[in-house]
């Protein structure tokens, strides 16, 4: 099972590295694109935090704050949101994976999940760690080279996972911020 495991997790980095790369970003503009479906469609609203300007990126699934310089490509028909730096679609960009499975019948834990990508990948001792009012289970490990840290969270019958990878994502304040920020629908 954990052959089975690696082989689709290495078969699902790879192919979101491709279709990263290949598929036209979501930009951060105030209205949603044209070839959007209407259930489909992002709203973003932008604001002043005081901080710097953020926007809101929000769709079916989840809503962010996300800051000036950052943008999302949001792939709803999969369920899955990637955020990373404006222009940087390398492989070593700092980027935030989001994705939802489960379709309201996942049966798992958080902490049996977390548990085995931690067994699985000589990850960190998995720890709950609560981020604006989700429980999470997280852990650490590297995977392709690099170090990356995975929080799982459980929401009606769907698993939702948040990854964080790429180059020093680990001291780049905008992620954390970013994660603070992430509520679920």
């Amino acid at each position: 099972m954990s052959r089975f495991f690696m082989v689709l997790l290495l078969i699902f980095s790879v192919s979101l590295f491709i279709n990263c790369g290949s598929e036209k970003n979501t930009s951060n503009t105030n209205s949603p694109k044209a070839e959007e479906a209407p259930e489909q469609a992002a709203t973003k609203a932008e604001k002043d935090t005081g901080a710097g300007k953020v926007t809101t990126f929000e769709n079916d699934f989840f809503k962010a704050e996300i800051p000036k310089g950052w943008t999302v490509f949001d792939d709803s028909k999969v369920k899955m949101m990637r955020i990373y730096p404006e222009g940087d679609t390398s492989m070593y960009a700092p980027t935030i994976h989001l994705k939802f499975e489960g379709n309201g019948n996942w049966a798992g834990t958080p902490e049996d999940s977390i548990s085995t990508m931690a067994k699985n990948y000589n990850g960190t001792e998995p720890k709950k760690e609560v981020i604006n009012g989700i429980e999470y289970w997280t852990t650490t490990y590297e995977f392709s080279g690099s170090n990356q840290t995975m929080y799982v969270a459980g929401k009606d019958g769907n698993k939702i996972t948040v990854t964080i990878v790429g180059k020093d994502y680990e001291t780049i304040p905008e992620i954390q911020e970013i994660l603070k920020t992430i509520s679920y629908k």
